[in-house]
């Protein structure tokens, strides 16, 4: 792809680059950790007093069954395309180089004729499954509250209210999720005997105007709650529409000693303790865009075409992140609502100019693979969209990413490297795994 002069300096530019990052890596091993003890007295800290908490418009999981790729183009982020095909430069100065820049211009044009086949004739398909539970942490573990049902099925309580009032005034309806709001955040109970008087139920059935959502407002804000439970009643309570169960997810925490670093993070603090008596929540996600992509390669191989084999996985792996991205995006502006829509174009997206983030497990923040079964559990991913994890925890299709949702203000990302003994030791056990286990996960 690129002349033997060109792909020479390359490769000695690549060579000096991996020679000065082994004695990066050199210079930081030779640096001392805390203990894991010191690093959790210098955890990150939060006033959760003040901090803000947004709630999420719905609990339990949603399905996105086929996204349109057309969408999903405009938040391609291209510059790691022309990596595959070992080009390095950021997109779209890339095009400008002297040394690659013709070749790149050339990739990206034949990945853009292959993206509009692949728009036109539907050659690849695009699923998610995410989701929002409250949940605490307890040290460096981060709890969440699963509402199940009899069947062992989560269940939605947006759709169980949602359900509830479709046979009520649509007066009532257009102002559901207003109400849904409080109802979770307060953690309380809606009864109809609370906003509608006695003498205004009719044969059983309550008759509803906009003053009542704003009357089940003003009971909400004032904890005049009740539980009982009959044919005039919906009650929104832990429990009430099934069981509780809870999925951890035990995090890691930072020991290396960093110049001017000031605490030692874990993702486990951006989540609010229980002892702070405020409700917090956490999202996960499982997209993928690479449904009906193997099938295209081995054609593509069939016919000793290796060239679009290749660009094909490429174009998939480019609209899975691309999907992650827009599905963060969603969340953010219209699901937890705290960021404006128009607030950041692509390239501010890219560069990740926004609250929240999204880590994946096997990545820096949180580096262990093994929790991601929980989170295929959590949101029945292989059930939902049918991504499915091999043995080694790899994602299937390969063109797929998953992850946490945190909307803590100020959550970011970091690396957690180095550990001491004393942390694998505690994580092992947290986790219900050996040291052994851990070890050669972590390693």
């Amino acid at each position: 792809m690129i002349d033997t002069d060109s792909k020479a300096a390359y490769v000695e530019q690549i060579q000096a680059e991996q020679q000065r990052d082994r004695d990066n890596f050199s210079g930081r091993q030779a640096r001392p950790l805390v203990p894991y003890s010191q690093a959790l007295e210098q955890r990150f800290q939060t006033d959760w007093s003040t901090v803000d908490i947004p709630t999420p418009s719905f609990v339990g999981t949603k399905i996105i069954e086929d996204m349109d790729l057309s969408v999903l183009r405009k938040y391609i982020d291209w510059s790691p395309f022309f990596m595959t095909w070992e080009l390095k430069g950021k997109y779209p100065r890339i095009f400008e180089d002297a040394t690659v820049g013709e070749e790149a211009k050339k990739l990206f044009d034949d990945a853009n004729a292959l993206l509009d086949r692949v728009i036109a004739e539907k050659l690849l398909t695009a699923k998610a499954v995410y989701g929002f539970w409250p949940a605490h942490s307890e040290g460096d573990d981060i709890v969440l509250a699963v509402k199940v049902g009899t069947d062992g099925a989560e269940v939605d309580l947006e759709t169980q209210f949602r359900d509830f009032l479709k046979t009520k005034k649509q007066s009532l309806n257009r102002d559901r999720q207003l109400v849904f709001n409080a109802m979770l955040q307060q953690k309380g109970a809606f009864t109809i005997n609370e906003v509608v008087d006695a003498g205004r139920i009719r044969n059983g059935k309550p008759r509803f105007s906009p003053a009542d959502v704003r009357r089940t407002l003003n009971l909400l804000e004032e904890a005049k709650l009740a539980a009982v439970v009959d044919e005039k009643h919906f009650v929104l309570t832990p429990g009430s529409a099934g069981s509780s169960s809870e999925v951890k997810f035990p995090m890691l925490r930072q020991q290396w000693e960093r110049v001017g670093q000031k605490d030692f993070r874990s993702l486990a603090d951006y989540i609010a303790p229980q002892s702070s008596g405020r409700q917090d929540y956490i999202g996960a996600f499982a997209v993928t865009a690479g449904l009906g992509c193997d099938e295209l390669a081995a054609k593509f191989d069939a016919d000793h075409d290796e060239y679009n084999s290749i660009m094909i996985k490429a174009i998939a792996d480019r609209l899975a992140e691309a999907f992650a991205e827009y599905l963060h995006h969603h969340v953010r502006t219209e699901v937890w609502g705290y960021e404006q829509p128009t607030e950041f174009d692509n390239e501010g997206l890219i560069e990740e100019k926004y609250r929240g983030i999204r880590p994946a497990f096997g990545y820096p923040a949180c580096p262990d693979h093994l929790p991601k079964k929980q989170l295929w559990e959590l949101l029945d991913v292989s059930n939902s969209i049918g991504m499915d994890l091999t043995e080694s925890f790899a994602m299937w299709p390969a063109a797929s990413v998953s992850g946490l949702y945190f909307a803590h203000p100020e959550s970011r990302y970091f690396a957690v490297d180095l550990l001491t003994k004393d942390q694998v030791e505690d994580y092992a056990k947290r986790s219900g795994i050996s040291v052994e286990q851990v070890e050669r996960w972590l390693a």
